[in-house]
């Protein structure tokens, strides 16, 4: 997983940090269904929200944790954590997630290895982080 910033999120986390912007206290955290790969020029409709089976959205709140790690800047949220009713509709794959700050897309990433809830039950759980800096993020 290599979590991509698009054009539209480095544009809003320049102006929070150098701008006027107002910071934001919460962000809306999205599992996704399509097999896109994450790109530069993505907005917040770019992927295909994942629905049915139960699936909700989730809200992560300005209070990541932020820490070197094997010496790049990354901010980490605790493991979020998704259980699902059954599948998802037409049967869809989760692929990845995206991170939005109203309705700018701040940040995306796909998995490693999608999952496909099927059953009640069925749980995906995951640790949303955001690692910034020079070199590969581990």
């Amino acid at each position: 997983m290599a979590t991509k910033l698009p054009d539209v999120g480095g544009l809003n986390l320049l102006s929070v940090l150098f701008s006027s912007t107002a910071k934001t206290t919460s962000f809306t955290l999205q599992l996704f269904t399509d097999a896109n790969a994450p790109a530069d020029g993505d907005i917040n409709t770019t992927h295909t929200v994942a629905a049915g089976g139960g699936y909700a959205d989730k809200t992560l709140s300005n209070n990541a944790t932020v820490a070197l790690e094997s010496g790049i800047p990354v901010a980490t949220w605790a493991a979020q954590t998704w259980t699902f009713t059954g599948a998802l509709t037409s049967g869809a794959t989760i692929r990845g997630y995206q991170v939005l700050s109203g309705t700018t897309l701040l940040f995306e990433e796909t998995f490693g290895t999608p999952f496909t809830p099927a059953n009640n039950g069925d749980q995906m759980t995951f640790t949303p982080k955001y690692a910034l800096g020079n070199g590969t993020p581990t």
